[in-house]
């Protein structure tokens, strides 16, 4: 470990925060990128040339639950590629996401993640399974934590702890490899980081603490690194679940079945072909951790989003009445 990296063990995520500042031109949230920020022409000319540098971008959903990632290549944006395809699981079944499970062996190291940590644990023998660290629903533990810090505990079922920075890291990295071989596979060619552009989802109502720490897990996980932050962005869970919807077709949002069109739309026209300018609408995004409340406003030509209250919520979300 260099000595950067001890030094920057020491400190709470919010030093972190000003140790590496994002390149973000952020609105109010050091670190996190808007999904539609406000340029001048320079950094305009900037963008352009960086997104030219990446072929592809791969966006992690990382959930209290579940986890998944879908990307989409530089050269045609709008076809969206969604992987289904998970170790483990129900035979059979196309899973759109992993549970967000994470087992190590009984030395701390990595073992597996997902629905191949959930079976291999569950099948273990009940004595031998003691042994083994096993993590599951962790995620809300970076917005439950008063005093987050890179030293920060997690504890497995088997009552050991285990630093929390490593266990997200490990899980980062599962989703990076597992992403890097998916794009080769499909490209017939060895696809390397440098290539990658990657975005990581995060609660609207997480603290600045939390998300500089996804984003020293993401460097420790090898997604980018404090010499090119530009590489990796940290969205708004809720702003990503808004552009979304704005792509969708009317009748994939509602059942238009016995109707030929509602509230002037036809089943085939997308939400945002009758949005104007000054639209506003409230983004209500129920996850398993969190539920985030946001209210945006359209800005047109450009199709920019203004928030225009501070994103609200709390951790309401099914894992608070799963029992």
């Amino acid at each position: 470990m260099s000595e950067k990296e001890s030094v920057t063990e020491c400190q709470t995520a919010e030093n972190v925060a000003s140790t590496y500042p994002s390149p973000a031109k952020s609105l109010g949230e050091p670190g996190i990128t808007p999904l539609s920020p406000s340029m001048s022409p320079k950094d305009s000319e900037q963008t352009a040339s960086l997104h030219q540098s990446f072929v592809v971008v791969v966006a992690i959903d990382f959930g209290t639950t579940s986890s998944g990632y879908a990307y989409s290549f530089s050269r045609d944006p709008e076809c969206i590629h969604i992987m289904r395809r998970w170790e483990g699981g129900d035979p059979g079944v196309s899973n759109q996401k992993t549970p967000t499970t994470i087992l190590l062996t009984p030395d701390g190291k990595y073992h597996s993640f997902g629905y191949a940590a959930r079976d291999f644990y569950h099948d273990l023998d009940p004595n031998d399974s003691k042994q083994w660290l096993y993590f599951e629903k962790f995620k809300m533990n970076l917005h439950t934590t008063s005093n987050l810090t890179i030293e920060t505990e997690l504890e497995a079922a088997n009552g050991k702890k285990v630093k929390a920075i490593e266990i997200f890291a490990c899980a980062l990295m599962f989703f990076k490899d597992h992403a890097l071989q998916e794009l080769s596979d499909q490209a017939g060619s060895q696809f390397g980081n440098p290539d990658v552009r990657w975005v990581i989802t995060v609660p609207a109502i997480w603290k600045q603490p939390a998300k500089q720490f996804m984003r020293q897990a993401a460097y420790k996980a090898g997604l980018a690194s404090p010499d090119c932050p530009e590489q990796l962005i940290i969205a708004l869970e809720p702003e990503a679940a808004s552009i979304y919807c704005r792509k969708l077709r009317l009748h994939q949002m509602i059942d238009l079945s016995a109707k030929d069109a509602a509230n002037g739309y036809s089943a085939t026209e997308t939400l945002s072909s009758g949005i104007t300018h000054g639209d506003r609408y409230i983004v209500v995004d129920c996850g398993g951790g969190t539920v985030d409340l946001t209210v945006h406003e359209v800005k047109l030509p450009e199709g920019h989003l203004k928030e225009l209250y501070k994103a609200s919520g709390g951790p309401y979300g099914s894992i608070g009445v799963d029992f």
